[in-house]
């Protein structure tokens, strides 16, 4: 097995599977390797094979938090949530399936539009090995104060994971949202690409709309 020394997570100990991290540094011993975690300076020891990735970049800090939300509702199935941001791309295929999740920030743009470290990395997922693997994706915009560019990003980081030959599930309808229009619509407008949270306008729908997508990818698969 491999070693290595972290700094864990200001928390209760805690475990998973033969990984342990505690207080302060200590030397821990995993089976695949440490990824560093949302927010500076955190770092989380997680399983890489036969998991399911949850990996997400955050502005604000709300998307880090419906990744959270999905961990706890999805349990052992998926790893901690990881940033992109501090992770080696071409780790990414060693885990069976993913949930990714982006903020839009740059609204308008065409590209680069979640602000975040996807826009660095995603030409690199598009040639990574993928093929088949389920993927699923959610992002986090303003349906009102940004109405014409909702949730723009997911689009982005989806058609990436497409390109790499995931089997892209997770689709949700339209009909619940009250924006003006969105890059990640589906071609005929009645689906977005994936999961749209609205922290700012419709946060009172949000357990109840991941609560329903979890049941979705399981029933697809994920």
């Amino acid at each position: 097995m491999a070693m290595c020394t972290v700094r864990a997570v200001p928390r209760q100990p805690h475990a998973h599977g033969p990984s342990v991290c505690r207080h302060a540094y200590v030397r821990v011993t995993v089976p695949a390797r440490c990824l560093r975690a949302p927010g500076a300076g955190r770092v989380r020891c997680v399983r890489a094979a036969a998991q399911i990735g949850l990996v997400v970049t955050s502005v604000t800090g709300h998307t880090a938090e419906y990744a959270d939300i999905i961990k706890e509702k999805m349990g052992d199935k998926v790893t901690e949530p990881l940033d992109a941001g501090e992770i080696s791309m071409s780790d990414l295929s060693g885990y069976s399936g993913f949930i990714v999740g982006a903020p839009t920030w740059h609204t308008g743009a065409d590209t680069a539009r979640s602000g975040t470290a996807w826009d660095d990395v995603l030409d690199e997922v598009k040639k990574l090995p993928l093929k088949d693997k389920p993927c699923a994706v959610f992002g986090c915009g303003d349906s009102s104060g940004y109405g014409d560019y909702f949730c723009d990003a997911m689009d982005e980081v989806y058609t990436a994971f497409e390109a790499a030959g995931c089997k892209m599930i997770g689709h949700v309808s339209s009909a619940d949202y009250d924006f003006a229009d969105s890059k990640s619509l589906r071609a005929d407008g009645t689906e977005m690409c994936g999961l749209a949270l609205d922290y700012d306008n419709e946060d009172e729908k949000t357990d109840g709309r991941i609560d329903a997508w979890v049941k979705q990818l399981a029933e697809q698969g994920l």
